[in-house]
């Protein structure tokens, strides 16, 4: 579900981005955009807390808190980004983007950092799924690179201006980590459900994923909605 929500706003918004139309429409593209990212954040945690999670710190206080922090890690990164929109300065807003998207990336992927470096047993260290999650992690923080340093069109401006720039390889790589993630969870769950069932105190449950699920498109929601007025206001501002 998180998949579909994050690809169905994602895709539209840099269509119409290519188009003349009404700046407060594209700005409600843009936080939608931004929220289906946060959504797809938690989502990623939710795979992360059942399925991937290293054994060791399974029912430790770390995995407690795991589902709650990353909802707010969520909340946080639709904040900063829909802030990042009604923000003045190149870098500035740059940075405040950057760090809204690293807040909930960073988080989700420590428990899967932590099972890559310290893993011991054969299922934990399963070459199959790990190998999936470094590819996926591999494309993002390169397609990201790409992004910032707007390379290739750096070297040669004007010549990508149409197909090649960075802003599209930055999708076709993130889309091709997005499909990397999905088959490394459905790996994770096929290899390691026997063994999880065992140990987890607390399965998957509606608690564990619709309730969080919800919560977060609701905030995204009231948040979405709060920076549209502020949007609105600061234009009719602008125009007196």
């Amino acid at each position: 579900m998180c998949l579909h929500i994050y690809l169905k706003y994602s895709t539209p918004v840099q269509l119409y981005v290519r188009v003349p139309g009404s700046e407060c429409h594209l700005q409600t593209f843009f936080f939608l955009d931004y929220s289906a990212i946060s959504l797809y954040s938690l989502g990623s945690a939710i795979a992360y807390n059942y399925y991937s999670f290293p054994t060791i710190l399974i029912n430790t206080t770390f995995h407690e808190i795991f589902l709650p922090t990353a909802v707010i890690a969520g909340i946080l990164c639709t904040i900063i980004t829909c802030a990042s929109r009604l923000t003045s300065g190149f870098i500035k807003t740059k940075l405040m983007r950057i760090c809204g998207f690293i807040i909930p990336y960073a988080f989700c992927h420590y428990p899967l950092i932590y099972r890559i470096l310290f893993c011991q047993d054969e299922l934990e260290c399963d070459p199959e799924s790990l190998s999936l999650h470094i590819q996926e992690i591999f494309l993002t923080v390169s397609s990201t690179s790409l992004f910032l340093s707007h390379v290739p069109e750096c070297f040669s401006p004007g010549t990508f201006d149409i197909v090649g720039n960075s802003h599209q390889l930055f999708h076709v790589g993130v889309s091709l980590s997005t499909y990397r993630h999905l088959m490394a969870f459905m790996t994770d769950m096929k290899n390691r459900r026997e063994l999880l069932s065992t140990i987890l105190l607390h399965p998957p449950s509606f608690q564990g994923t619709v309730l969080p699920f919800g919560f977060l498109a609701a905030s995204n929601l009231v948040i979405t909605v709060t920076f549209l007025i502020l949007f609105k206001r600061r234009n009719y501002s602008k125009l007196k």
